[in-house]
């Protein structure tokens, strides 16, 4: 009886575990991208409020232009990037970066795995990674 109770114990002790571990996997990432887009708001915010001052209309809708304008320069930096990413050359780096660094890394062809099936993303050498414990 005793047994049977701390397996069960010890069982649920590692689901909650995995549960944990499994949520900062998920939110950690949210929570750093949440960071540096807040940072990049505020910077372009602080770089064209001054030169907004100049301009007639200061607010639309209640929300500053100058907070309005950093959003959308901010929007068009991630479309220029994007742009930037499907260039040859960019895949060419990409490739090398993984083959050269990346694939050394423990755990890296697990996490690109984990990461392309849940974007969807076909694998093209048609290799599936599985983790064994």
């Amino acid at each position: 009886m005793i047994q049977q109770t701390t397996h069960r114990l010890v069982g649920f002790l590692g689901f909650i575990k995995a549960t944990v571990i499994g949520g900062v996997f998920v939110l950690a990432p949210i929570v750093v991208l949440a960071v540096i887009i807040g940072k990049a708001v505020t910077l372009a915010y602080e770089t064209l409020h001054p030169l907004m001052a100049h301009l007639p209309i200061q607010n639309v809708g209640g929300i500053s232009l100058a907070l309005l304008a950093g959003i959308a320069i901010l929007i068009g930096i991630c479309f220029l990037a994007g742009l930037l990413a499907n260039t040859a050359l960019a895949t060419w780096i990409v490739k090398w970066v993984e083959l050269a660094i990346l694939s050394n890394l423990p755990g890296y062809s697990l996490m690109k795995s984990m990461g392309e099936g849940l974007a969807g993303v076909s694998n093209k050498d048609g290799h599936r990674t599985v983790l064994v414990q």
